[in-house]
């Protein structure tokens, strides 16, 4: 009797153990399984988007987006332009997250707004991500 009692509980911590090891392993696979490419508009608008010319762009939008695509596993791709190009690359799908936009009705029917603001008065938009 005493031998059954060792096994089922040896079995038990086994089949935890293996469970909480499986889940884990699950897990992280599938945050670096998306490794996504997200296009982000990036206009000089600082302190929220700076261009650093020939280095990594920064600002407080760019330290959430990076944020952001850290924990989702996307790979950031940085697309420069002017303001307003933006705005129709954003609306061409040419690029999927446009930070430090302004909220107004009529940009809403174009483009999704984060229900967050980043400072009041703009937040990110994007196009279907």
């Amino acid at each position: 009797m005493n031998y059954l009692k060792i096994n089922r509980t040896t079995i038990i911590i086994l089949t935890g153990f293996l469970l909480t090891w499986f889940l884990l392993i699950g897990w992280a696979g599938s945050v670096h399984a998306e490794n996504i490419r997200v296009k982000v508009g990036l206009g000089q608008n600082p302190p929220l988007t700076i261009r650093n010319k020939g280095s990594v762009p920064t600002g407080l939008a760019i330290d959430i987006i990076q944020d952001v695509a850290r924990t989702e596993g996307w790979q950031i791709e940085f697309v420069e332009d002017i303001w307003d190009n933006l705005l129709d690359k954003l609306d061409a799908g040419d690029i999927d997250i446009l930070p430090a936009i302004a909220y107004s009705e009529k940009r809403a029917k174009r483009f999704d707004f984060s229900s967050e603001a980043i400072v009041s008065g703009s937040c990110p938009a994007s196009c279907g991500i």
